[in-house]
């Protein structure tokens, strides 16, 4: 008998049944929110892609529809994603936990779905880029890292963290040919937006944000060398406290809240063991640098709870697979 190596690998006939009530449930329960009325909310939002603001008011209906779609399309994604981390079952948790997570279903109908977009298939091409050592799969994640960086700056270091990593694993010169493939995507991403602000007089508009984050950065650290205990007691403990504590979401969805204290405790152990596991290393790096990070930046809640789902995913995923090793 050989082992099963990952629960659930040899039935994958039952992962496309499993995936489809999570997306029949989820459904459901995103029908629960109420549809906004207008989307003055997020008019600033699409002006990064030029989408005219007159466009938006007149399809209203349309937009929102698409941001209800998309945010099911995320959780097929969320199961490739987890199975190209480590197997079907992690992608199966990730699906789960992102289509019953309340704060995302709260926020069906809204901008975030687009970010969780840009970062996964960042993430998806960016394991097959460093997996295969593959140019081809480097632009792709180029283009996709940059969209993500456009919409949460505080990103912008995770880009070239895997890259370090496996230069130092492999020693080969093809990491650095596969980095400047990467680079490309990242030029090939961000010139659209480039060509679009300096023909509407607004060059800046892109690249403000890259340096409000590093003099916030930088302003935080002065702070933590010149009063190290007050900016623990006053910056680091209440965003820590706010962002693992429990998110705003629907008092319908109050039944479902026990799931962000699941992922929570499941992420920590997921995080202290993932660092023996090479397969998802680069995750466990990814969330470290973000962690340190987020002690001088504030970092979006989206970016920092799908890594907390992911390892989440993968901590049952090594559970679940342990005990039905034989």
């Amino acid at each position: 008998m050989s082992k099963l190596k990952h629960f659930g690998e040899r039935f994958s006939v039952f992962f496309f049944i499993l995936m489809a009530l999570v997306l029949f449930g989820s459904y459901n329960l995103r029908l629960t929110v109420t549809k906004p009325t207008s989307l003055t909310s997020q008019i600033d939002f699409f002006s990064k892609f030029a989408i005219p603001e007159d466009f938006l008011t007149s399809n209203v209906t349309l937009v929102l529809n698409f941001e209800f779609l998309l945010g099911l399309a995320l959780l097929i994604l969320a199961y490739f994603l987890g199975k190209e981390i480590a197997s079907k079952a992690t992608g199966l948790f990730m699906a789960v936990f992102l289509g019953f997570y309340p704060y995302f279903i709260s926020n069906c109908y809204g901008t975030i779905n687009f970010f969780l977009l840009f970062f996964m298939l960042y993430l998806f091409f960016q394991l097959k880029a460093n997996t295969l050592l593959s140019k081809a799969w480097s632009v792709p994640s180029g283009i996709f890292f940059i969209l993500s960086v456009i919409l949460e700056p505080t990103c912008i270091v995770i880009g070239i963290i895997s890259y370090i990593y496996y230069a130092i694993k492999s020693r080969n010169i093809i990491v650095l040919r596969i980095f400047l493939f990467f680079l490309l995507g990242i030029l090939i991403g961000f010139a659209p937006f480039m060509i679009y602000a300096l023909l509407s007089e607004t060059s800046l508009e892109y690249i403000l944000p890259l340096v409000e984050t590093y003099t916030t950065f930088v302003d935080n650290f002065n702070l933590f060398i010149s009063a190290p205990i007050d900016y623990f007691n006053d910056e680091i403990i209440p965003f820590f406290a706010n962002t693992l504590g429990e998110p705003s979401y629907y008092i319908s969805l109050n039944s479902y809240a026990y799931l962000h204290y699941v992922i929570v405790t499941l992420s920590v152990l997921g995080f202290l063991y993932a660092f023996k596991d090479e397969k998802i290393r680069i995750i466990f790096l990814i969330l470290l640098v973000l962690l340190l990070q987020a002690l001088f930046i504030p970092v979006g809640f989206e970016l920092l709870f799908l890594l907390l789902i992911i390892m989440a995913s993968y901590m049952i995923n090594k559970v679940v697979s342990d005990v039905f090793t034989w």
